[in-house]
């Protein structure tokens, strides 16, 4: 059995097995059958769009505990909190699981690599468009790769970072009205 939570924070592993991100939710995969432990405010989200059983919880132990007692359990120990395992080992045995996860994710499968391969074609074709005549400053290229993207029908998966100069060597820059 696996137990991963969505706290506070994304939680890769949570997303990679649930398909969501729902703060202070928890999945449990018993075989195959999937459930969601949410509070009330992420029930209508949950139940429209997890494919699997939704349970709402006001105390998530007590919701927990019909799940998991007397059982091992494989968990993310780098997402849940040192507290939570704490209540939780008191009627279950845990098995942290988190570099397995970790290396379970890095191997992509097949459906993963045509997503890879169709996000990468279409950053190509927006750098590609961008008019370095018109942008003066660093703003000026983040808007036109966000107006590309969603001018495409698309998402951006992160922000984009966009540094010139002694700017680029810092990894999470924001830009700003620096000229190009």
């Amino acid at each position: 059995m696996l137990l991963l939570y969505r706290g506070e924070s994304f939680n890769a592993n949570f997303f990679y097995h649930s398909g969501l991100d729902l703060d202070h939710s928890f999945f449990v995969l018993d075989g195959n059958k999937k459930t969601l432990l949410v509070p009330a405010l992420n029930e209508a989200l949950a139940r429209d769009t997890f494919n699997g059983k939704v349970e709402v919880y006001t105390d998530p132990v007590d919701a927990l505990k019909k799940h998991v007692n007397k059982r091992t359990i494989d968990i993310d120990g780098a997402n849940l909190s040192m507290r939570m395992a704490g209540k939780l080992k008191k009627f279950c045995k845990l098995n942290d699981l988190t570099i397995q996860l970790l290396k379970n994710r890095s191997k992509k499968r097949p459906d993963e690599v045509a997503k890879i391969s169709r996000a990468v074609k279409y950053t190509k074709e927006i750098f590609e468009n961008i008019d370095f005549k018109k942008a003066r400053t660093e703003h000026d290229i983040r808007n036109q790769l966000l107006v590309q993207t969603m001018e495409l029908g698309l998402e951006t998966a992160f922000e984009p970072i966009v540094a010139s100069d002694k700017s680029s060597s810092y990894p999470h820059y924001q830009d700003g009205n620096r000229k190009l």
